[in-house]
């Protein structure tokens, strides 16, 4: 079963409030518990938040919905458009959260375990300025971005057959062994394929001797040398017939 995060943040994008929702529940299923007690000027959400009753729910509390209408409304909706770009604030906060690696696996499936990550993700950064956010972000990003690793083959071949055997998913292996659920299973397919090769009725390739190439001309070099020298005796001796011009 899939998580769905159900998030409140304020104008700067920090997090207010949040809602754990089963993957299959509506989002407004959790709307009422989320907003209670909110006091705001205006309130900014995605189409999938049109309904009448919170709309009604907003303006008894004189907050302005800034709610595009659904396509399917007789009557559509006024709002704000140009407020609306705003909403953008959120999704950059999803984006942030996402850098996460037990948010985003869905390793995170409770409140408390999705508390703690979403802690550790916004430590210190809560309660900047917009552009402090921004260059906050960015020099995390430039710190935390590790180098290009070689794994050795030793290591592929035991993580493929951890893949193989089928004892534990991708998601359990990608936290054991720290690589990417996508870079397991390339691998795994990798060794399947392969492994058709042990039983197949292909010939082996015969091995081919390694050449020392310093060795190799060394040698030539001295049959050369004993070459001429034996050609030199035996011209002095006559046996060698002259060459014409």
């Amino acid at each position: 079963m899939t998580t769905k995060i159900l998030a409140l943040t304020d104008a700067l994008g920090n997090l207010v409030d949040f809602r754990l929702l089963p993957g299959q529940a509506h989002d407004l299923r959790a709307v009422p518990e989320l907003i209670s007690g909110l006091s705001a000027d205006q309130l900014l959400a995605d189409r999938a938040f049109d309904a009448d009753w919170l709309r009604a729910d907003l303006s008894e509390r004189s907050i302005v919905p800034v709610i595009p209408p659904k396509a399917n409304r007789r009557f559509p909706a006024a709002f704000d458009e140009d407020t609306y770009k705003w909403r953008h604030l959120i999704e950059n906060y999803f984006g942030k959260l996402k850098e996460n690696r037990g948010i985003a696996m869905r390793s995170c499936k409770t409140d408390a375990s999705f508390e703690v990550a979403r802690e550790n993700r916004t430590a210190g950064i809560s309660g900047f300025s917009a552009q402090q956010q921004h260059d906050a972000a960015s020099e995390e990003m430039t710190m935390t971005r590790r180098p290009r690793r070689n794994h050795s083959p030793a290591f592929k071949a035991k993580v493929a057959v951890a893949a193989i055997k089928g004892e534990r998913t991708l998601i359990e292996l990608a936290q054991d062994f720290d690589v990417h659920p996508n870079q397991i299973k390339q691998w795994r397919d990798q060794l399947l394929q392969g492994a058709t090769g042990v039983f197949g009725d292909t010939p082996k390739a015969e091995l081919v001797p390694v050449i020392d190439v310093k060795t190799l001309h060394a040698k030539i070099g001295e049959l050369a040398l004993e070459n001429d020298f034996l050609s030199g005796a035996l011209g002095k001796a006559g046996l060698l017939p002259s060459a014409k011009r």
